[in-house]
């Protein structure tokens, strides 16, 4: 199983303690990593310009294969979902982002998020290029311990508002 913690987005290595406790402020991440050009630090891989301009977005929306993810729910509560990259199931979000981290972690295979899809702004057509990655950055907590996920966003925003406004009083 891989250690928690930062890992380098281009090999997904460990990030250092001073990369850390320094990092450099990326103003426009985008423009500056068409611009890099060189090798990965923790791995040494050779990244090239047209690689890193082709594939530094981990999304995008197309309409072709999904169909919608109904959503199954274990005896304690929690939803329940199928890996897409080997359609194994019974996964809790936290055992899919284990398992995905240990057996999936440099597949780059674009499938639709069975998480994003189980929440009511879920968008079936919403495909992840690459799927890890996103696990790791949009799935690391469960938005349920947030928000209701049985209200719509607008009712959502209006408690926010009116729950922010007790507050301050």
């Amino acid at each position: 199983m891989r250690e928690r913690g930062a890992h380098c987005p281009l090999c997904r290595g460990n990030v250092t303690r001073r990369e850390k406790a320094c990092p450099e402020q990326a103003l426009d991440p985008e423009n500056i990593m068409r611009k890099f050009s060189g090798s990965c630090r923790c791995c040494a891989k050779q990244i090239s310009q047209d690689s890193v301009g082709n594939s530094n977005r981990s999304e995008t929306s197309t309409s072709d294969n999904t169909e919608p993810y109904q959503e199954n729910t274990s005896s304690s509560g929690h939803p329940i979902f199928k890996c897409p990259l080997c359609q194994e199931s019974n996964f809790a979000r936290q055992h899919l982002l284990d398992h995905c981290n240990s057996n999936h972690l440099f597949q780059i295979i674009p499938v639709t998020c069975p998480i994003c899809m189980s929440l009511p702004w879920g968008d079936p057509h919403q495909i992840t290029r690459n799927f890890v990655s996103h696990l790791n950055q949009r799935h690391q907590f469960d938005y349920g311990e947030f928000v209701n996920l049985q209200l719509d966003e607008e009712t959502q925003y209006q408690t926010a508002v009116e729950e922010s406004f007790q507050v301050n009083i």
